[in-house]
């Protein structure tokens, strides 16, 4: 069994053989590359963030409205709480995993791009 430096120092000096740079500059490249993705992932859970806040307050909304008899028809009701709620759950999820991939690509950048190296297919 090779030892997984000797494996990544081939793969990296593979890789700039193909694209003609040295493999410092590859390895430069994918870290802030991964450093990159960590802040559109850190970007996106703020505007999820800010989604999940919004599907809330008009949510409450809704609610109080609802308690008000504002609501003429039932159904209408009932069809603004599913939608509101599928918001809320989807903002949800993508908090939650968007935030723990920013944590780890911002605080750990070259362990992904030694994954990309290792196994370029599994890497988004």
């Amino acid at each position: 069994m090779q030892n997984i430096p000797e494996i990544i120092n081939q793969s990296i000096d593979v890789l700039a053989s193909k694209f003609g740079a040295t493999g410092t500059h590859l390895w430069g490249i994918l870290v802030k590359q991964s450093i990159i993705q960590g802040w559109i992932n850190a970007a996106l859970v703020i505007i999820f963030i800010i989604i999940l806040i919004l599907s809330i307050i008009a949510l409450k909304k809704a609610w109080k409205l609802e308690r008000e008899g504002k609501y003429s028809e039932e159904s209408k009701t009932i069809i603004l709480y599913i939608f509101r709620a599928i918001r809320i759950v989807t903002a949800i999820i993508v908090i939650l995993t968007s935030s723990t991939t920013a944590i780890k690509q911002l605080s750990n950048p070259e362990y992904r791009a030694i994954q990309t190296i290792l196994n370029p297919n599994t890497v988004n």
